[in-house]
């Protein structure tokens, strides 16, 4: 993975649960962040270690600075949908992660964005990817 971006291969799922609908029966639509977030976690999980872990050495974090989505289509109660990362763009200190939510029958629903900036914890502030993350980032 580069500053050119990536394709990873991974799906997760998510059924739509009656406490993710709002009151005209769509998915509220803060809802798409938390499954994007979500599958971001597990995204990490494939690539050898945890958001846990990864902050547990106190040393650098990963906040998120941006957020966007772009809506295609109503996602309603009891549907499948799958969060594909879609794409990872590793930057010297950022990386943005683009996810795709589609129907178990592959229509789309929306497009979500989140880009989380590399920081010295101590002084927080803008820094490189440590080795560790680098590599959990990008596979390599």
């Amino acid at each position: 993975m580069g500053s050119e971006g990536t394709a990873p291969a991974f799906a997760y799922p998510v059924r739509v649960r009656f406490q993710d609908i709002d009151a005209a029966g769509i998915v509220f639509y803060a809802r798409f962040f938390d499954w994007a977030h979500e599958a971001f976690e597990e995204w990490m999980r494939t690539r050898g270690t945890t958001i846990a872990e990864l902050t547990s050495v106190r040393d650098v974090g990963m906040p998120l600075v941006h957020a966007e989505a772009d809506y295609a289509g109503p996602a309603r109660h009891d549907d499948r949908l799958v969060v594909r990362v879609a794409d990872v763009e590793l930057r010297p200190r950022s990386v943005q992660f683009t996810f795709s939510i589609e129907g178990d029958d592959g229509s789309p629903r929306a497009t979500v964005k989140h880009v989380h900036a590399c920081i010295d914890m101590a002084r927080f502030r803008a820094r490189e990817w440590p080795e560790r993350l680098r590599t959990a980032l990008s596979g390599a």
